[in-house]
Formats: structure tokens, C-alpha cells, sequence
């Protein structure tokens, strides 16, 4: 435990066992001096700057030249869109957007399995683009992300589960979509 000893001219000394004696100096009441002002306004000053600099040389270029870090369930389904369209360049793409019943319910190597192999060139490309946990807002999310990839489909299904429209409390989708999604 600390002890403190009050002195003559105002300070106080601190005995602490393991640091031996310390001596503190009261506080400086009234108003600051000019300098320690301007000392407080060029920190606050270098704080900003080095923030916007920081935001300019690190978290520009990741999301700019590596998007994929950020989000890399959507990067690797972009990838993957591409490959195929590059693959059957011919086949309009359908772009198929929702949560978890879409992700695991809609299998286009299914939907192809089920065509003659002569049809499969002839009937538009499905792609799933569905995503666990995804409510309406994390849908046109990547609805708004496929657009600005350049990947256009010609056709969009997009689920629509009611529940997802009334989001209240812990069901909110803002509290359950990891963070570093949303950029």
C-alpha cells in the first residue's frame, strides 16, 4: 500500500515499497499557458493528419487492390462467377441472391444435371450467390458489389423471407453481419 507524506511547499511525497520514494507535484491550477495550448492543438492537429494519411496508404489500397481480404466468401464467388462466364460466355447468367435457404437449396450443378446434355448450352447459367445469415441489407449489398465487379446478370432472383423485414433487437441484421462485411 502507498503512503503519502504532505510536505512544506505543497507537494507530496509517495512512498511506494517497490519504487522507494517518489516525489509529485500538485496539479497547476487557472488557466493553461499559451504554449501548453498550442502543444495540445498541434497533437490534436498530428492526430488527424496522421489518421487521414493512414487511412490513404493502408485502408484505401486493401480495399481498392485486395477487396478479397475484406470479404473473402463474396471474392471467391466472384471469382468463380467469372470462370464460369469465361467458361459458357454464350449463356445468360442468373444471379441467385438470399440467405441460407438459397446458399444451401439452390444447386445449379443440379439444375444442369437435370438437362439433357445437348440443353445445357442452350439454358441460362445459375450462379449462388445466397449467404448465411444475409437479411435484405447484406443482399443488395452484394447485389450493389456484383454491379460495380462488372458482373451483370441478366436476370436477379431475390429472396424475400418476410421475418428478415422486421428486424428487432438481437435478430437486427446490423448486430449479426460481421463488421468488416459491410465496406
Amino acid at each position: 500500500m502507498p503512503s503519502v507524506v504532505s510536505t512544506e511547499n505543497g507537494t507530496a511525497l509517495v512512498r511506494l515499497r517497490w519504487l522507494g520514494e517518489v516525489e509529485s507535484r500538485p496539479f497547476p491550477r487557472g488557466k493553461p499557458s499559451s504554449s501548453s495550448r498550442r502543444r495540445a492543438w498541434y497533437s490534436l492537429i498530428l492526430g488527424v493528419v496522421s489518421f487521414g494519411v493512414f487511412q490513404l496508404l493502408v485502408a484505401w489500397p486493401l480495399d481498392e487492390l485486395a477487396p478479397g481480404w475484406r470479404d473473402p466468401e463474396y471474392a471467391q464467388r466472384v471469382r468463380k462467377c467469372r470462370q464460369r462466364q469465361a467458361e459458357y460466355a454464350h449463356r445468360p447468367l442468373i444471379a441467385v441472391l438470399g440467405n441460407s435457404r438459397t446458399a444451401m437449396g439452390i444447386c445449379p450443378a443440379a439444375w444442369e444435371a437435370c438437362l439433357a446434355p445437348q440443353a445445357v448450352d442452350s439454358v441460362p447459367m445459375l450462379f449462388n450467390f445466397g449467404s448465411v445469415g444475409a437479411g435484405p441489407m447484406l443482399q443488395e449489398l452484394t447485389a450493389r458489389r456484383l454491379l460495380q465487379d462488372g458482373i451483370h446478370p441478366q436476370v436477379v432472383l431475390w429472396e424475400y423471407w418476410p421475418p428478415f423485414l422486421h428486424q428487432d433487437e438481437e435478430w437486427n441484421e446490423y448486430q449479426r453481419v460481421r463488421l468488416e462485411r459491410l465496406s
